[in-house]
């Protein structure tokens, strides 16, 4: 038996668990041990979804109408309506956020997505522009070698190390800036507050260092690069899309020069 909750009374706890031959508790019968004219009422809270277990009171008898059943079994019903209401408002908001999630969030790495990552890169926008000294950071990057992982090891462990270097971004970065995966093995990384012109240059070189530490996949050391292009906002431009078309363009000059 699992003692859900009580009302007027000090005995238990909720969610606390008894034995069955332990029931009801001797708190519980010093409760309902109550002054002459007193009765314990009990009914059943039941709906069509689900039994919910007993109601028990303690109340005085009446004497000009029935003793209390009537009430009692009112009480029940709406009872059990409430926590029937309660769990399915409950199960909506789960969903809701689930729904959410998927709409904003990469399916496999949890990162945000596309959707998402266009929402950043906007309000890093706007704030660029009401802010002169406000400078953001866009960073396209590329994993090196990943297809050959595909190729070798299978789909599933290409998945395992998407996983992986989405938590190492993750890990590395303050929790103002955004981590996105724009599909396959590309990622972008938005860096908020740049100090300078070369104020990315730090995280550029993090980034590449712990993405080109070895992954162990199925027990397997496995190696990749990263290809880094990089755009800053600045005097020039501050729109996001020109920046990740930049951050593109120089990711790409990046990776033909290392080829």
């Amino acid at each position: 038996m699992r003692l859900v909750g009580e009302y007027h009374t000090s005995s238990g706890a909720p969610d606390a668990e008894i034995p069955v031959t332990q029931f009801p508790p001797l708190e519980l019968f010093s409760a309902a041990d109550g002054r002459a004219g007193d009765v314990v009422m009990v009914a059943p809270v039941r709906t069509r979804a689900r039994d919910w277990g007993m109601l028990a009171a303690v109340g005085r008898i009446q004497s000009t109408i029935p003793p209390g059943r009537e009430m009692m079994n009112h009480s029940g019903s709406l009872l059990g309506k409430a926590l029937d209401y309660q769990v399915t408002l409950a199960a909506l908001r789960e969903q809701e956020e689930r729904l959410r999630n998927a709409a904003l969030r990469d399916h496999l790495t949890g990162l945000p997505n596309r959707l998402l990552l266009e929402d950043r890169l906007t309000q890093a926008g706007l704030r660029a522009t009401r802010d002169p000294e406000y400078r953001f950071a866009v960073l396209l990057l590329d994993l090196d070698g990943f297809k050959a992982v595909n190729d070798t090891l299978g789909h599933a462990a290409g998945d395992q190390l998407l996983i992986k270097v989405a938590k190492r971004l993750t890990k590395l970065l303050r929790r103002t800036d955004t981590v996105a995966r724009l599909g396959g093995d590309e990622f972008v990384v938005l860096v908020g507050g740049v100090s300078a012109e070369d104020g990315h240059e730090t995280v550029r070189k993090a980034i590449q260092t712990a993405l080109s530490e070895p992954y162990l996949i199925d027990d397997k050391p496995v190696t990749v690069g990263v290809s880094i292009g990089v755009a800053v906002s600045g005097d020039t431009s501050a729109d996001p899309d020109r920046l990740l078309r930049e951050a593109d363009a120089a990711m790409y000059r990046e990776k033909t020069a290392r080829r």
